[in-house]
C-alpha cells in the first residue's frame, strides 16, 4: 500500500488555475462532498467558471493526477490581520486521501508567499479537523491557543527572509531538517503573559538552528546556532502608554572567534524606538536600550497584531529583524454608572466611578466633573489612589434640576 501511495504522489503535479480547469474542477468538487457533509447539489462547469472569475484569490493550485482535479488550494491576502497571506480553501478528494496531496499544495501555497516576501501564511480549519493538524505544523504553522476558532499562522516567509540564517536552507531542505515536535494541541510556551512559537532544524553541515517568534507582534525574537544565541526580551507585556521601558538584549558567544552585533531602532505604531548600537561579544553581554509607547486611540486586539519593539539587526554584518510585541494599555480603565436605569428630578442620587489602575507602581487619579445645568454636584473633583493593579469604586452624590441627559467631558 505504502508503494502504491508514493507512486500515486510522484504523479500528482501542481499546477495553477485556468479556465480550461472549470470541468475537471466541478467534477471534483462532486466527488468531494462527503467530505463536506454530503449533500446531494452538483456543481457544473459554468458554476466554477463564475465563481472563479469572481473570486479575490490571489493564485490558485490544482493537484493532477492526469487530466483528472484531485486536489484545490487558494491563496489570497488575509484580511482580518495585517502582513499575511491566507489560504481560504484547500481540498482532496476523499478517495486520494493519505497521498500526501494535501502536503503538496500546502508547499505550493508557501513557496509562493515566500517568494512574493510576505512575512506570514495563515489558514483556518474546523475545530473537528485534528487529522490535518500534523500535517500543517510540519508544513511550518502553528496553532493559536484560542477559544473562537482554529487558527494557524506560518512564519516561514520571514525565516526564508533572515538573511542571517539563509545559509541553513541553501539546500531547500527545511522541511526535512526540521526537529520541531508536534503535538495535536495548541503551540507555544508561555512566559509572564508573551506567547512564544519555535522552529528547530539540524543541518547535516551547519549543525542546529532554533528560531523563535513572538505571538502578538508576529515576529522573530531569537536566534540560536551552534556559534551564537541572541535573545530580545521586555520586561511586562502590558505596558502603559505615555512612559518609558526597555528591552533586553542577550547575546552569547559560543565560539573563540568575536561575534559583532549591531542594532538598528525601528519604530512601529506607537512605539517609538530610537537606538544605534554595535557590540562586540566575546563571551556573553546584555545591553538594555529604552523604547517608548505613545498615546493609542482604542484598546488592542487580542486577535490582531500588536505594537512591537522592533529593531534591525546585523549579525557579523548579516541582517535579521527582531520584533517583540506588547499590549499598549491605558493609564486607567474608568466606567460609571448610576444604581437604575432612571434618576427623578428633585431625589437625590448617587453615581458611581469604578476605577482600575493599569500601573504596576501606586497612583493617583484625580479630575473634576463640570458644572451643568441639569444637575447638582455636591462634590465635582474625585480623587482616588490606587495601589498597583488596584481596583476601587468612589460614590459622587448628585440632584437632577430637570429632564436631560448629563454628557459631561472631564
Amino acid at each position: 500500500m505504502e508503494v502504491l501511495n508514493t507512486q500515486i504522489t510522484d504523479q500528482i503535479t501542481i499546477v495553477e488555475y485556468d479556465p480550461s480547469y472549470a470541468a475537471a474542477v466541478a467534477e471534483m468538487w462532486n466527488k468531494s462532498q462527503d467530505g463536506w457533509g454530503g449533500g446531494n447539489s452538483i456543481m457544473t462547469e459554468e458554476q466554477v467558471l463564475k465563481k472563479e472569475s469572481n473570486s479575490s484569490n490571489l493564485h490558485l493550485y490544482l493537484a493532477l493526477d492526469g487530466d483528472k482535479v484531485v486536489g484545490y488550494c487558494s491563496l489570497g491576502e488575509y484580511r482580518e490581520d495585517e502582513g499575511a497571506l491566507y489560504i481560504p480553501l484547500l481540498n482532496v478528494r476523499g478517495d486520494y486521501h493519505g497521498k500526501k496531496i494535501g502536503k503538496k499544495l500546502v508547499l505550493k501555497a508557501l513557496e509562493k508567499a515566500i517568494e512574493m516576501k510576505w512575512p506570514r501564511l495563515d489558514l483556518y480549519t474546523w475545530p473537528g479537523n485534528t487529522k490535518a493538524v500534523p500535517l500543517y505544523k510540519k508544513c511550518g504553522f502553528f496553532w493559536e491557543d484560542r477559544d473562537d476558532t482554529t487558527h494557524l499562522m506560518n512564519f516561514m516567509p520571514s525565516v526564508m527572509q533572515t538573511e542571517a540564517v539563509l545559509d541553513y536552507f541553501t539546500d531547500g531542505k527545511w522541511y526535512e531538517n526540521s526537529t520541531r515536535t508536534f503535538e495535536t494541541i495548541p503551540d507555544g510556551s508561555n512566559d509572564n503573559e508573551f506567547h512564544f512559537y519555535e522552529y528547530a532544524w539540524n543541518h547535516k553541515t551547519l549543525g542546529n538552528l532554533k528560531m523563535e517568534f513572538e505571538r502578538f507582534g508576529r515576529g522573530l525574537r531569537s536566534i540560536e546556532t551552534d556559534d551564537y544565541k541572541i535573545l530580545a526580551d521586555v520586561e511586562h507585556f502590558n505596558l502603559v502608554f505615555g512612559s518609558e521601558y526597555k528591552i533586553r538584549y542577550h547575546m552569547i558567544n559560543k565560539t573563540g572567534k568575536p561575534l559583532t552585533v549591531e542594532i538598528q531602532g525601528v519604530d512601529d505604531k506607537n512605539i517609538q524606538f530610537v537606538t544605534s548600537k554595535k557590540i562586540t561579544v566575546h563571551k556573553e553581554e546584555e545591553i538594555e536600550i529604552p523604547f517608548v509607547v505613545n498615546p493609542i486611540a482604542e484598546d488592542q486586539s487580542v486577535w490582531r497584531t500588536h505594537p512591537a519593539v522592533t529593531s534591525q539587526l546585523l549579525i557579523n554584518g548579516k541582517k535579521a529583524q527582531f520584533r517583540v510585541g506588547i499590549r499598549p494599555k491605558y493609564p486607567v480603565k474608568l466606567s460609571c454608572n448610576t444604581p437604575g436605569n432612571l434618576s427623578f428630578v428633585g431625589r437625590s442620587s448617587q453615581l458611581y466611578f469604578n476605577f482600575e489602575n493599569n500601573f504596576d507602581e501606586q497612583v493617583t487619579f484625580s479630575f473634576e466633573l463640570p458644572s451643568s445645568e441639569l444637575v447638582t454636584i455636591k462634590n465635582r473633583n474625585v480623587s482616588v489612589t490606587l495601589g498597583s493593579k488596584g481596583k476601587q469604586s468612589v460614590s459622587v452624590p448628585f440632584m437632577i434640576k430637570k429632564n436631560g441627559f448629563y454628557s459631561a467631558e472631564v
